[in-house]
């Protein structure tokens, strides 16, 4: 016969597999909220960074984003390899970009957040929170006008949205203050 075929069967088989994440998953729903950064980084890997996984403990990852330490750049090559692996399904799927980019800018990597943010525009539409994001990150690297730009976009789309209208008050400001002589 083929005995390199029938072993190669055997252990793709017995290897974890999509229906064993989600078996998993689905016992892990109640606890989620108590997992801690290096407990979700544990389930990404072991998810092979699937999109769905990261979408799933997107609520406990926010949680605890702005505290996280030690971990910042593992959480970071989590969120960028999980992204590698997005392939949309259904729309709903397309939140996955919006969500990598908030973990990102949570996190101050800017440069990588900005791309995500642009994806999440591209697949959901223009929206405020997104603008004011893209924003955030302008500001995060120091690009002033662009920050502005996007602040009156983001009030443009939702006039009521006080973040963004916070936001561009105080860079507006900024732009009207002369430097000072030093």
């Amino acid at each position: 016969m083929f005995p390199s075929t029938v072993a190669a069967y055997r252990e793709a088989q017995a290897a974890f597999a999509p229906d064993d994440l989600f078996a998993l998953l689905g016992w892990l729903e109640p606890h989620m909220d108590g997992m801690s950064i290096p407990q979700i980084l544990a389930v990404l890997r072991l998810s092979h960074w699937d999109p769905v996984a990261l979408m799933r403990l997107f609520p406990a990852i926010t949680r605890q984003v702005r505290g996280v330490t030690n971990a910042r750049c593992d959480l970071r090559n989590a969120v960028l390899n999980t992204w590698a692996n997005h392939f949309p399904v259904t729309p709903g799927e397309n939140a996955l970009a919006f969500q990598c980019g908030v973990i990102l800018l949570e996190l101050r990597f800017f440069e990588d957040a900005l791309p995500m943010f642009r994806a999440s525009q591209e697949a959901l539409g223009a929206s405020a929170p997104t603008s004011f994001n893209l924003g955030l990150c302008a500001t995060g690297l120091d690009r002033r006008a662009e920050a502005l730009a996007f602040m009156i976009e983001a009030c443009n789309l939702d006039p009521g949205f006080e973040p963004a209208k916070s936001a561009r008050a105080r860079l507006e400001a900024e732009e009207s203050t002369p430097p000072q002589a030093q």
